[in-house]
């Protein structure tokens, strides 16, 4: 399986910084930014649209500096790793923002060198964090299965390696040994989600990171999380998200 990038969103209000952190060659890096925003309330939409990895923020801004940001996120997105951007004569206040949960600071102005070496400790970090949890959470769903059956972790697995694919609740009975009905009842108990919408979900929230890609057509991404018919996925993922496919990747794409 091709390894998919870890997502970023910037927050700075200062135009020339968002455009040289936007222009920078994030891919190279294993990064993809996602979200690009002037401000906390801003770059709080798109953390909680997005769902990033990494928040690179400044501290000074309007509407919502980066203090109070963070305060908003350490609690609902503990995952997310936060990058403080400061001037020299912040410093002081920018270090007290590691009680709310930023792991390091950049001082402005800093060179690209600099963030290319805490990035790539970022990276290392979360790749170990991954590979740690990845036999106990379902990062996409928000799910603990630390606890489920074997069987039941089992199934998690399987959709998320083969959710491209035709997958039945039979498909995935047979492949953990079970009676589609027993596991149908079981599956429910442990995830409290139903087989269909856990599914569904897994394949839109995937859908959601495939619409970043401007070159893939709407009928593409359906065909990539198994849904060939591309009026259907339209209207589920309306249903899911409140937006059409199109209309959401225009409210993400990536302007300063």
């Amino acid at each position: 399986m091709i390894k998919e990038p870890y997502l970023i969103v910037i927050a700075d209000d200062e135009l020339h910084i968002r455009e040289g952190l936007a222009s920078y060659h994030w891919d190279r890096l294993g990064f993809q930014v996602v979200g690009i925003a002037k401000n906390g309330k801003e770059a709080l939409h798109f953390i909680e649209t997005m769902q990033p990895h990494v928040l690179l923020t400044d501290i000074k801004m309007p509407v919502m500096d980066g203090i109070e940001l963070l305060k908003k996120i350490s609690e609902t997105k503990p995952y997310c790793k936060t990058i403080i951007l400061t001037g020299y004569k912040e410093f002081e206040y920018a270090r007290s923002a590691i009680q709310y949960g930023a792991i390091n600071y950049l001082l402005k102005p800093f060179e690209l060198d600099e963030l290319e070496a805490v990035m790539i400790k970022i990276r290392n970090l979360l790749d170990e964090e991954i590979l740690h949890i990845s036999e106990e959470k379902d990062v996409d769903m928000g799910i603990d299965t630390a606890h489920f059956s074997h069987p039941i972790r089992e199934s998690v697995k399987y959709i998320r390696e083969h959710y491209g694919n035709k997958i039945t609740l039979d498909t995935i009975a047979n492949q953990v040994h079970l009676n589609a009905s027993y596991f149908s009842t079981l599956f429910k108990q442990e995830t409290k989600m139903n087989f269909v919408d856990y599914l569904k979900k897994y394949r839109l929230e995937q859908a959601k990171r495939f619409l970043l890609n401007e070159d893939l057509k709407v009928f593409e991404i359906a065909n990539r999380i198994g849904i060939q018919n591309a009026n259907y996925f339209t209207e589920v993922f309306k249903e899911y998200t409140g937006l059409s496919p199109l209309e959401f990747r225009k409210r993400v794409r990536n302007l300063p």
